[in-house]
């Protein structure tokens, strides 16, 4: 058992809190028995790091995922995690390399804030939007973003692109843009896949997303107010987009 926080495994772990460490090893950390129990073919857990506590459930994920468990004191868990309470286990997985998969998705354009981009990703693999492009986001493998998502991020397609990449990756899609002033989205009829974007929660749009769009739909507002959080605006987009797929 590690019970000091000096341990290089304990160290290197730590340093997958800040971005530049994640993607210069191309690992993450996702912490929680609900987030590790379901995860999608592709990602590869490397190791598991768990208390006495939760030891037997880490040798039962390890022998799921063909990973190593390492026990560490109740201390050192405090310093591994990310959360004011830890859950008692976590794992370092493998940053996988996703490619679409060809079905609805959805478009971040500049969504900067984790918790948003969590959710949305949440809301995604729920509404049956399988693949989430992340142009200028905030990195979907970040501790909040992965507690946001309630692990959905280890479940969906993410795929960090270029805007102008965006125009090989969905060139067969209808492109959709939510911004205010747009039609009704509750009366629109796709005709084929939709890519549904969305954009900053400051300044909306990027100019290259209004233009790159098929058409651009709105949310109805009631009660004085002229917007919606992105993230629930985004998940009322996907919801009535899918629902009016089938109609």
């Amino acid at each position: 058992m590690i019970t000091s926080t000096a341990n290089e495994k304990v160290k290197f772990v730590k340093k997958l809190h800040d971005k530049k460490n994640r993607d210069a090893e191309n690992l993450f950390i996702a912490e929680g028995v609900n987030i590790l129990s379901d995860l999608k073919e592709g990602f590869s857990v490397k190791e598991i790091f768990a208390t006495d506590k939760t030891a037997d459930i880490a040798e039962n994920l390890a022998k799921k995922y063909g990973a190593c468990t390492t026990l560490v004191s109740e201390s050192v868990m405090k310093v591994l995690a990310d959360t004011v309470s830890p859950s008692g286990i976590l794992a370092v997985i493998e940053i996988p390399l996703s490619k679409p998969e060809g079905e609805n998705a959805v478009v971040l354009d500049g969504v900067q804030d984790s918790g948003n981009v969590g959710t949305i990703i949440r809301t995604a693999v729920g509404a049956g939007f399988s693949d989430v492009y992340l142009v200028d986001s905030a990195d979907a493998f970040s501790p909040k973003t992965v507690r946001a998502s309630m692990g959905a991020v280890l479940r969906a397609n993410v795929i960090k692109a270029r805007a102008e990449e965006l125009e090989d990756y969905l060139k067969e899609y209808d492109k959709v843009a939510m911004d205010m002033g747009g039609d009704d989205v509750f009366s629109y009829r796709p005709k084929r896949k939709v890519a549904v974007i969305v954009g900053n929660e400051a300044h909306g749009l990027s100019d290259f997303a209004r233009k790159f769009s098929d058409v651009t739909l709105s949310i109805p507002m009631q009660g004085g107010q002229e917007s919606l959080n992105v993230a629930v605006a985004a998940g009322i987009a996907m919801y009535v987009i899918n629902h009016n797929s089938n109609i």
